[in-house]
């Protein structure tokens, strides 16, 4: 895998890892399904998990909240594992790492 970024954010001896996908609203939909569907692949080849004891979530940060449903629309069309995917605006990304929103504004959203 290779995402944009890899977030790490330690806290004691608790970890939160992010796969960051930084989406400028110039790739396809297409695009975007084929690389979630790369990312479920790799989630369920258990290489990471093994590496590192656990999955990063996935983070797409877009420039716009109609950017951002329509990420979130090919997301909830996915099998993918609960809470592996997360689209935030990108000016409530804080928020979305640190877990405050409820999603209403497209903040941030996880798949379920």
């Amino acid at each position: 895998m290779k995402p944009d970024l890899l977030l790490s954010l330690v806290s004691g001896e608790y970890e939160d890892r992010w796969f960051t996908e930084m989406d400028l609203a110039t790739e396809s939909i297409t695009a975007i399904q084929k690389k979630c569907h790369t990312y479920i692949d790799y989630h369920r080849s258990g290489i990471e998990q093994h590496q590192h004891d656990v999955f990063p979530r996935v983070l797409w940060v877009v420039p716009t909240s109609k950017r951002a449903r329509q990420i979130q629309e090919v997301v909830d069309r996915l099998r993918a594992p609960a809470g592996l995917f997360s689209v935030s605006v990108s000016h409530h990304v804080v928020n979305a790492v640190i877990g405050i929103g409820d999603g209403q504004d497209n903040s941030v959203r996880g798949s379920s």
